[in-house]
């Protein structure tokens, strides 16, 4: 299974009266890949596979450095995530 998201978002929330901060689009691709057999099945996939960040804070919305992305970005801001699963059916 090969899903592929296009986000846009805004940040309303801005810690001085700058107004609403508003960030690129960006195209995230998650990839699952399994195998059945019997009654098990086992599986790895990555979600953010290509390690795709938002764009990052200005300095006036970034608390002078500390937080350089922003934290409504709706994809999060941890890069990749790899994972492994095993199911059995009984």
């Amino acid at each position: 299974m090969v899903r592929m998201t296009f986000l846009r978002f805004l940040a309303p929330f801005a810690f001085l009266s700058i107004g609403v901060s508003q960030y690129g689009a960006k195209w995230l691709t998650d990839l699952e890949l399994s195998l059945r057999r019997g009654r098990y099945r086992v599986g790895v996939g990555a979600e953010n596979l290509f390690d795709a960040f938002p764009d990052r804070n200005s300095v006036v919305n970034s608390f002078n450095g500390i937080e350089t992305y922003p934290s409504q970005s709706p994809f999060g801001f941890n890069g990749r995530a790899l994972h492994a699963r095993l199911a059995w059916t009984f």
